[in-house]
């Protein structure tokens, strides 16, 4: 109940200070080179998945990096002492950056499906269910912003690795860097293929790295001396 509280108030918190701005931009930045490269509704579900596939990737790091700066000021301190747990308040947070990030998602999806001809090759059911994989692209790209933010790590310039981390999913560089990654291509483009067992692996790989992340992330934040009106 604690996570949820926080989880909401940090919802509505970001939104009244930001009206989810930069994400409409980023919206419209999506929808406007997507309309300047083709006749956008003949673009395919491939097309419009892998849209989404991006959009999940850079509209997460950036919603969760701006929800999570906004926390790393003295009001942590008043928050700390309601009898939460730091691990709590992380779970919080990320719960937070996912739901946002999600919504936007699922919003920016919805527009492109039924203004393409997406929707001719998938119905309205499956079409949402093969959006499940991005959902996990959110929580893993969420879960290494919160890993590697100010709110858990001393060097705001961590967030460099979260970065470097993602790309490394998205990309997936051969040799050995290719293990070391996130799986996000794969979940990527379970969304557009015929579904194969392999993706099981991806599926369970994923929820793995997320949920190390987590615990990564909350046994760091525990340790830390909280400095926030110094930083």
């Amino acid at each position: 109940m604690k996570i949820f509280s926080l989880a909401v108030f940090g919802m509505v918190e970001y939104y009244r200070s930001t009206w989810l701005f930069f994400e409409s931009i980023l919206i419209a930045v999506f929808l406007f080179f997507t309309l300047l490269s083709t006749n956008y509704a003949l673009l395919s579900a491939q097309d419009v998945y892998l849209n989404i596939g991006i959009f999940a990737v850079v509209g997460t790091f950036f919603t969760s990096f701006r929800l999570l700066e906004r926390e790393t000021n003295p009001r942590i301190y008043v928050v700390l002492t309601k009898n939460v747990s730091r691990r709590e308040y992380i779970a919080a947070k990320f719960s937070a950056a996912f739901t946002v990030s999600a919504a936007i998602t699922t919003a920016l999806f919805a527009l492109e499906y039924f203004l393409t001809s997406a929707k001719n090759q998938f119905g309205p059911f499956e079409a949402a269910l093969r959006l499940t994989p991005a959902y996990l692209v959110i929580i893993i790209s969420a879960m290494t912003v919160v890993l590697f933010s100010k709110l858990v790590m001393e060097n705001p310039l961590s967030i460099g690795w979260a970065i470097v981390i993602l790309m490394m999913g998205f990309a997936q560089p051969p040799g050995v860097l290719n293990y070391l990654a996130p799986p996000v291509q794969q979940l990527v483009k379970m969304s557009f293929n015929p579904f194969e067992i392999l993706d099981c692996l991806y599926i369970f790989f994923g929820f793995l790295y997320s949920t190390m992340a987590f615990f990564a992330a909350s046994y760091l934040f525990k340790r830390r001396e909280l400095n926030y009106e110094q930083n």
